[in-house]
């Protein structure tokens, strides 16, 4: 007798339902890279319609299951014109995310006698395969030149509310107040190498009052600091803001005021200008997390004495005297991350005691941290030993450990050469009682609880 799964089983309502929550995983966590070659392939989709002739109609004809398009414009336009018919056809109305690779402005030297491929230029192309999809959710343009297409379809695609652009190093610039203008309902704008963004010009109204998420990337080219402060003054309801690179003129206009992002929770800068500045500037009653790439111990012991209710921090150390001091500012401090420039022992302000037997050890709050070792800074499993015994293993009845605190729920390693480090922590008496799992190449995560007698390992 033929073997019935319970799957095959569930009626079609049933099943569409489990397809959906199977494509809807894939679009949550997906994240596209700069280049089209190395970023994921969005194959759930596809893999469902493989299954059986039942599901291959189930997930035709169900618009919802057609979520993310990926295509590149160095492919045969034909081609690229019929995949994005048949992704429409299938899609119909719903919402779709669209990323797009190798826009360029110059004749490709693969043309072919086709007439899609006889136009000079992508612009006109990419306008067409943009009007075949009435219902993008997400965009993602990848800008291979200078290229006079960016900017021309928004009118016809008011529907976008994540706008995510990669331009050239020598791209002329990006007109915020134009986009935002032509896109009502845009929420999240990520910039990668803009060339430059427009000077907001001064209001009383706040023109960006929609605006959620704001991510600038300047790689290749530096620009004034002030419209960058004058973009943060007209979003108010800013919820989460990242700037990497470099600026310059550290003083702003005398008369520039100081303002408040109410609703900002979420933080991300590096080594720039920029940071002394939005310390003396903005008011960030909200923030919680706050990311910050650089060694300047000063900028981070300000950032984190002015917003004291930050709950996960993520900072670049090149030994513990770099954010030591600053722990017990951050009484709510949950998450941690250190990224390690430096041979130091970075995390022994974690474990080390003062003087004073009364005090609590630094952050007692923490419930999980990760530690990222780079190449040029390999160590071994007794790096961490003491860190370990005084924060990871339970010690007494109370669960508490040496230290007389909570142990970490986690602790993830992403250090190279992982396979020596697992053989010192499987021998390691300090390292007893502890879960490992692998999570990917160089990345472990190990848990510690009362019950476990000796290492486990679970790939």
């Amino acid at each position: 007798m033929k073997n019935i799964f319970p799957i095959e089983k569930c009626n079609v309502d049933v099943l569409g339902i489990i397809l959906q929550h199977v494509v809807e995983e894939e679009v949550r966590y997906f994240v596209p890279h700069r280049s089209y070659i190395k970023t994921p392939r969005a194959k759930a989709v596809f893999n469902l319609m493989q299954v059986c002739r039942q599901w291959h109609q189930l997930v035709a004809s169900t618009s919802c299951l057609w979520k993310i398009l990926i295509l590149s414009l160095q492919k045969p336009k034909q081609s690229v014109w019929e995949t994005t018919k048949q992704f429409a056809l299938f899609a119909k109305s719903g919402e779709v995310d669209v990323y797009i690779y190798d826009i360029h402005s110059h004749p490709s030297p693969y043309l072919s006698e086709h007439p899609l491929e006889k136009c000079a230029s992508h612009k006109p192309f990419l306008i067409d395969i943009l009007h075949l999809l009435p219902n993008i959710r997400k965009l993602f343009l990848e800008y291979s030149d200078e290229s006079a297409a960016f900017g021309d379809f928004w009118s016809e695609k008011s529907t976008i509310h994540h706008l995510h652009y990669c331009g050239p190093p020598d791209s002329q610039g990006i007109s915020l107040t134009s986009l935002t203008e032509k896109l009502p309902h845009l929420i999240h704008i990520s910039l990668d190498d803009p060339g430059s963004i427009d000077t907001i010009p001064e209001s009383g109204v706040a023109l960006f009052s929609h605006l959620r998420v704001l991510e600038l990337k300047f790689t290749e080219s530096r620009i004034l600091a002030e419209p960058v402060m004058r973009l943060l003054s007209h979003c108010p309801n800013l919820e989460g803001f990242t700037y990497l690179g470099s600026t310059y003129g550290s003083r702003l206009n005398q008369e520039f005021p100081s303002f408040q992002l109410e609703y900002l929770r979420d933080l991300e800068m590096d080594s720039s200008d920029l940071p002394d500045i939005f310390i003396h500037l903005i008011e960030t009653p909200a923030l919680r997390r706050l990311c910050f790439r650089d060694n300047s111990s000063r900028t981070l012991r300000d950032l984190v004495k002015k917003n004291p209710r930050i709950e996960d921090l993520a900072f670049h150390a090149r030994d513990s005297s770099c954010y030591g001091e600053y722990l017990e500012f951050l009484p709510h401090l949950s998450n941690l991350s250190i990224r390690a420039t430096g041979r130091g022992a970075f995390l022994s302000e974690l474990y080390r005691r003062s003087s004073k037997e009364s005090r609590p050890i630094g952050a007692s709050t923490l419930r999980r941290v990760r530690v990222i070792i780079p190449q040029e800074y390999p160590v071994g499993a007794s790096h961490f030993e003491k860190f370990v015994e005084a924060r990871c293993i339970p010690a007494n009845r109370e669960g508490l450990t040496s230290a007389r605190c909570q142990p970490l729920a986690e602790l993830i390693l992403d250090i190279p050469s992982p396979d020596d480090v697992l053989a010192e922590i499987y021998q390691c008496a300090s390292w007893k009682k502890a879960k490992v799992t692998k999570e990917g190449d160089s990345v472990f995560v190990l848990q510690w609880s009362p019950e476990n007698s000796q290492a486990v390992r679970s790939d």
